[in-house]
C-alpha cells in the first residue's frame, strides 16, 4: 500500500511539471510520438486542448529541403485577457477575439523574422538549429524513418542543421496553425494549406513556383529512382558526406553569435542566432554557381511577387 502512495504521489509531481512551448514543439525523435514525449510534463491536458499550435516554414540551408516547426502556441486564455483589454464595453465582442489574435500572430512573427527592417546586411540573417530529415538520409545513407527506428540511433545525439525562415513579402514569414493535423495559413502571405509528410517534412513541389530554386533539388542516394533523372558520383556524395559531418563538429563545439542591437519585444526575444560564416558561405554558392553558368537566376513567380521580397535559400551548400 505504501508503494502504491509512493508511485501516485510520484506521478502527480510529474503532472505538475510544464516546460517550455519551444521545446515540446521539438521533433519526438528515435520513434517516439509527441504524445509519448508529452505525457508526465504537461501541467494540465485540459488546458493544453485550449492552445493551437503556430508554426513556420523552415528551410535547411545543406540541403535546400523544408519543413514545418511548431514554436510558439495561442492560448486561449491569453488571448480572451488581451480582447478584455482591446474591447470598449464590458463584454468582449468577437472582433475583440480577432483583433487580440492577429497582434499576438504578429508578435510571434516578429519573433522569427530572419532579418529586421533595421538589418539590411545578409550577414545579420539568423539561423535556427533544427534536425533535417534529409541530411541524415544523406549522412546515414537510408531512410529518415528507418534511423528512427534503429536502437543505435539512439545513444547519438540528432544532428542540427542551420535554418533560415521562409517568407514570401516583405521580410514577415507566414505564420499557420495546426488544428485536426493539419497546417493551414492564419496570417501572412503563403500557400493557403501546407503538404506534410509525416514527421515534419514539406515536399519541396508545393514552393516550386513560388520559391524558385536556382540550383535542382537533391536527392539522397537511399531514395528510389525517378524516371531517368540525373543521379550525382559516388564520390561527390562522399565529399558531401564529409561536409555535413564537419559541419555537424562546428554545431556541437557551439559558434558565437554576433551580438545585435538591444531592441524592444512585447512577447517574447527573438529565435535563431546570427551566423555571420553561414551568410557568407549562401552568398558565395550563389555566386559560384552563376559564375559556372550551370543556371540562370530564378525568375519572378507567377504571383507577381518581386523575387527580392522573398527570403529562402536559392542554392543549398551540398549543392
Amino acid at each position: 500500500q505504501s508503494l502504491t502512495l509512493s508511485c501516485d504521489a510520484s506521478r502527480r509531481r510529474r503532472q505538475q511539471r510544464s516546460v517550455p512551448a519551444e521545446l515540446l514543439s521539438r521533433c519526438p525523435g528515435r520513434g517516439e510520438s509527441s504524445a509519448a514525449l508529452n505525457a508526465g510534463w504537461v501541467q494540465n491536458d485540459e488546458d493544453m486542448v485550449d492552445a493551437t499550435e503556430v508554426g513556420f516554414i523552415h528551410q535547411c540551408v545543406l540541403c535546400g529541403s523544408y519543413s514545418v516547426w511548431a514554436i510558439d502556441s495561442l492560448d486561449q486564455v491569453e488571448v480572451s485577457r488581451k480582447a478584455s483589454a482591446l474591447g470598449s464595453s464590458h463584454k468582449t465582442l468577437q472582433k475583440d477575439v480577432h483583433a487580440a489574435e492577429r497582434e499576438l500572430l504578429e508578435d510571434i512573427q516578429r519573433r522569427t523574422c530572419s532579418l529586421q527592417a533595421n538589418e539590411l546586411r545578409p550577414s545579420s540573417a539568423r539561423f535556427t538549429l533544427l534536425p533535417c530529415s534529409t541530411c541524415i538520409e544523406i549522412l546515414e545513407d537510408k531512410f529518415f524513418t528507418d534511423w528512427l527506428d534503429d536502437r543505435t540511433s539512439a545513444e547519438t545525439a540528432i544532428p542540427l542543421c542551420a535554418h533560415m525562415v521562409v517568407y514570401f513579402e516583405d521580410a514577415i514569414p507566414p505564420a499557420y496553425i495546426r488544428k485536426a493535423g493539419k497546417w493551414s495559413l492564419a496570417q501572412g502571405v503563403g500557400p493557403k494549406d501546407l503538404e506534410v509528410k509525416l514527421p515534419f517534412q514539406l515536399p519541396a513541389g508545393q514552393f516550386k513556383t513560388l520559391l524558385p530554386p536556382t540550383s535542382p533539388p537533391l536527392r539522397p542516394p537511399c531514395w528510389p529512382k525517378k524516371g531517368d533523372s540525373h543521379q550525382d558520383l559516388p564520390e561527390k556524395w562522399q565529399a558531401r558526406r564529409l561536409l555535413l559531418a564537419q559541419f555537424f563538429c562546428l554545431v556541437s563545439c557551439g559558434w558565437s553569435q554576433v551580438p545585435s542591437e538591444s531592441e524592444e519585444f512585447r512577447r517574447a526575444p527573438r529565435i535563431g542566432q546570427v551566423l555571420p560564416c553561414v551568410s557568407d558561405m549562401l552568398v558565395a554558392a550563389e555566386e559560384a554557381f552563376e559564375a559556372l553558368g550551370q543556371v540562370g537566376r530564378p525568375k519572378s513567380s507567377k504571383a507577381g511577387v518581386d523575387a527580392a521580397c522573398r527570403g529562402y535559400v536559392k542554392v543549398p551548400l551540398l549543392a
